[in-house]
């Protein structure tokens, strides 16, 4: 199953909004769906910001959390594009902060917030 995904254009970031839920076995592949998505419509209109809020039920495993950074690059997720990442669902928080720290350890520029207003605020500073 995907996601229900809209994206915004603001003057300085990209705003979107992922809906749906987690399916075990599905969540890297749905992840990489996405994530082409963003990175064709920021490269075709010239924004490195992206703001990514997460109303996804269901919970992260830490092998998909690594293999959702890994396979960033493959299609075109670079370091210059910085991503604030707002998790909607308190249940899977905790790891998406994993995901954070792996996306860290490779040099992405991400910080995964639990509110929108934190999220802007970081990724415009």
């Amino acid at each position: 199953m995907g996601y229900e995904t809209s994206i915004t254009e603001y003057p300085d970031y990209v705003r979107v909004q992922v809906r749906g839920e987690r399916s075990p076995g599905h969540s890297v592949a749905n992840a990489d769906r996405v994530g082409e998505m963003i990175v064709e419509y920021c490269q075709d209109k010239g924004i490195d910001r992206i703001m990514l809020v997460l109303e996804l039920e269901g919970r992260l495993g830490p092998l998909d959390a690594v293999g959702i950074v890994t396979h960033a690059p493959n299609y075109g997720f670079h370091h210059g594009f910085r991503l604030a990442f707002v998790d909607l669902n308190a249940e899977s928080y905790r790891d998406s902060l994993f995901t954070e720290t792996v996306a860290v350890n490779r040099s992405y520029s991400m910080r995964v917030f639990d509110k929108e207003q934190d999220a802007r605020e970081w990724l415009l500073s």
